[in-house]
């Protein structure tokens, strides 16, 4: 965690530190990242980094939670349904709100190579750790509004059905961050309204096919 010190700085001077951290974790991972160059992008001598930090790893928890808590924050609410056909077109919205979110966050960019990298999925595991049950408690309660509406199978034990569907949304964002760092925002995936678009209804379809009832 950050010293208590890092707190009082005015928010735009910690976007400022973290952004410069984002970028050079996003560059060269966790072990080859130089703290030297962070400090030295972040506009700040060597000292006074330690007054906010106690060392690289614990500046590097922190950009990580910082970013992926602000992915969180962006999860909308499931909204209760009437029908399957309602409840599927909430999970299009609410992807395509979620991808609009992510898509315009610069830190996110910055960090995406990092993100995608095992080795760094590793070193950043607790902040992982924490946006994974925080994921998972939102795609609990989206699966409940979803069998509420007769649009979500019954027939599977509630951990399997959350492990699976856990499963194939990790495998759609993956897809859709690899597409992002290495041709920019996918094309389709977003429109300017946050609506959601035929790529949005094409990745949700799959989810659909494994999670409605046969």
């Amino acid at each position: 965690m950050p010293r208590p010190r890092y707190a009082k700085l005015p928010p735009e001077r910690r976007e400022e530190i973290l952004d410069a951290a984002a970028a050079e974790f996003g560059e060269h991972g966790f072990s080859r990242a130089s703290y030297n160059r962070i400090i030295e992008r972040a506009g700040l001598s060597k000292g006074a980094m330690y007054y906010y930090f106690a060392d690289k790893e614990d500046l590097y928890a922190t950009v990580m939670r910082d970013t992926l808590d602000g992915l969180l924050v962006t999860l909308q609410p499931m909204p209760e349904v009437a029908d399957p056909a309602q409840f599927w077109a909430e999970v299009e919205r609410l992807t395509a709100s979620a991808w609009a979110h992510a898509l315009a966050a610069p830190r996110m960019a910055a960090l995406m190579p990092a993100l995608l990298n095992p080795r760094t999925a590793i070193e950043g595991r607790d902040a992982l750790a924490e946006l994974y049950e925080g994921f998972s408690t939102w795609m609990q309660q989206v699966l409940e509004r979803g069998r509420a509406a007769g649009a979500v199978r019954r027939d599977l034990p509630d951990d399997l059905l959350l492990g699976v569907t856990m499963a194939v949304g990790e495998a759609i964002d993956r897809w859709v961050a690899k597409q992002w760092l290495e041709h920019g925002a996918p094309a389709g995936m977003v429109q300017d309204s946050g609506s959601p678009t035929a790529l949005v209804s094409m990745l949700v379809d799959l989810l659909r096919r494994v999670v409605a009832p046969a």
